[in-house]
């Protein structure tokens, strides 16, 4: 009698579990399918998964609500770009641009239409009357140069641009990512001293157990199951915070000389180091792979590079070690003929002076601080239609492809 009265305790106890995980979860789909998602608590999704090439990828076809910063839906084509509907041929008289970046080019923040790619591929084809322009946005979270040549190197083969237009924050050209390649892909030195792509991230249980029935498991739990992605964020971000973006303060205090000189000044140190793995031996490796990449597809290449910061004449001593990063840039690009452009500097001069950090990033209470903002998208479009404008005056569409 005993036990039977255990056993029936255990399954009622289950059977409530079952019943009170159904209730959460449909509750938790309920707020997602509603007006209610964007002030009720929901789960945070996940866009891409591990990828044998790039390390990460965004999936095909998938949607997410991002809650960071400002949330938003946020979701993928078939091609798994952060993008509309593509076709894999392009059309007749068209002028395709593929766009490669980091979290500012992915743009979790905004909703589809809102993402500067979409708002500069509007803008060309509205002035011209039909599509003739197309912008493939390839922007990933995270994605350094490195990981965008390696996306380039397949999306080039297979889309057939006529352009590549890569972002590229500053900073990232003396990170990590440049030259360890148990974190994505990177540059590594072979047995005969020389550098080439490194792909040690691929020794992750990530990257092993991806395509396997216990990862596509993972997956499917993770795509269907709230309250199971739940307990997997509260297990791998346990005593982890989210640390902000770093950008110039929005108080006016602050807001000075200093910070902005001795962060340049640290990058200007970095790229004069030497060794096997330097800033200048790196940087020169990426660049000349880039243009080969682009000699052998004929396509365009440019370089857009942002986080150098604004050029102000109450700044003197910032101004000069400014001058000197774009000096050392472009004397690194030109052997190479890979346009470059000064993103900050650009859209400064469109803004006729008035500070990007305090308005164009950031949203509510954290404006000055993180991604993007809607405004900061409508600029950065400008930006590359200006870009993509001066790109299709200088070259014929690469019609002869298929």
């Amino acid at each position: 009698m005993a036990a039977t009265t255990r056993i029936r305790a255990t399954a009622l106890g289950l059977v409530g579990l079952a019943l009170s995980v159904g209730i959460m979860e449909a509750g938790l789909r309920i707020i997602e399918s509603t007006p209610a998602w964007r002030v009720l608590p929901i789960v945070e999704r996940e866009l891409g998964w591990p990828d044998r090439d790039a390390c990460y990828a965004l999936r095909p076809n998938h949607q997410i609500i991002n809650v960071r910063e400002n949330r938003a839906r946020a979701t993928t084509n078939s091609f798994g770009m952060r993008d509309g509907a593509r076709h894999l041929h392009k059309p007749p008289s068209t002028y395709r641009v593929l766009l490669t970046g980091d979290s500012f080019t992915e743009a979790l923040q905004v909703e589809d239409g809102q993402t500067f790619s979409r708002l500069a591929e509007n803008s060309l084809n509205a002035a011209r009357g039909d599509p003739s322009f197309e912008i493939f946005n390839l922007g990933m979270s995270g994605a350094g140069p490195v990981q965008q040549y390696v996306r380039a190197q397949e999306a080039v083969g297979r889309f057939s641009p006529d352009a590549l237009v890569m972002l590229v924050n500053i900073n990232q050209l003396s990170t990590k990512e440049m030259s360890d390649d148990s974190i994505n892909p990177a540059y590594v030195i072979d047995g005969n001293g020389e550098l080439k792509l490194g792909y040690g991230f691929r020794a992750r249980a990530s990257q092993r157990y991806r395509d396997t029935w216990f990862g596509k498991t993972f997956f499917i739990l993770m795509d269907h199951s709230r309250i199971a992605r739940a307990i997997y964020l509260r297990i791998v971000q346990r005593g982890h915070t989210i640390a902000p973006s770093v950008s110039l303060s929005s108080d006016p205090a602050v807001l000075n000389c200093q910070p902005i000189a001795t962060r340049l000044n640290q990058i200007m140190v970095r790229w004069h180091s030497d060794g096997l793995l330097s800033v200048p031996r790196l940087a020169t490796q990426l660049f000349g792979d880039v243009a080969n990449l682009s000699k052998a597809a004929r396509v365009k290449t440019v370089i857009v590079f942002y986080g150098i910061g604004e050029r102000s004449r109450k700044c003197e001593q910032a101004m000069r070690i400014r001058q000197a990063v774009v000096a050392q840039l472009t004397n690194w690009l030109a052997p190479y003929e890979i346009e470059f452009w000064d993103a900050d500097s650009a859209i400064a001069r469109s803004r006729q002076g008035s500070s990007f950090a305090l308005s164009l990033r950031g949203f509510g209470r954290q404006r000055g601080v993180g991604h993007l903002n809607l405004t900061g998208h409508q600029y950065y479009a400008g930006l590359l239609v200006e870009i993509v404008t001066d790109l299709r005056k200088s070259q014929v569409p690469n019609t002869d492809r298929p």
